[in-house]
């Protein structure tokens, strides 16, 4: 769990998520890779998992990567229309890396809701423009990813 608020949380370097969580309130500086591409159990769950289960924004000043095997666990509520969010200086979501929503909330969101869940801060597009969510598919959830854009991926609430 990542919670602070100054400085980097797990130091300058690189973070590789093999197995279990990564997550939290805080910053990383390091590049973030979630999963290796062949093993199973990497999650990126963003927000406070302690306690009240708040959503709440993960920072990574470098480049996150969702490899083949990884899991982007969301929190949203309802009651309070607000969603776990990372916000990460590029970012890689590569086929195969499944999102997971869940509210926390106990409202009904309207159809049409729309809450940004990664928000890519890179201004460079190299080394290939490439959308941050290329193959957004609908998940067992009411949310579906939108947006296939390099800057931002955003979850709408469907009918």
């Amino acid at each position: 769990m990542v919670n602070n608020e100054v400085g980097s949380g797990t130091g300058t370097g690189p973070v590789q998520v093999e197995r279990g969580e990564l997550g939290g309130t805080g910053i990383i500086a390091g590049a973030v890779s979630v999963g290796t591409g062949s093993g199973s159990g990497a999650v990126l769950a963003p927000g406070s998992q302690t306690g009240a289960r708040n959503p709440g924004t993960l920072m990574i000043q470098s480049l996150l990567t969702f490899n083949s095997d990884a899991t982007y666990e969301e929190e949203l509520n309802s009651s309070s229309v607000i969603a776990d969010k990372v916000v990460a200086k590029g970012v890689i979501i590569n086929s195969g890396a499944q999102f997971s929503f869940s509210d926390i909330g106990n409202s009904t969101l309207s159809v049409g809701t729309v809450f940004t869940i990664i928000n890519n801060t890179s201004v460079t597009r190299s080394p290939a423009p490439s959308p941050i969510c290329p193959t957004a598919r609908p998940s067992p959830a009411t949310a579906i990813l939108t947006e296939r854009t390099t800057k931002a991926a955003m979850a709408m609430i469907s009918p």
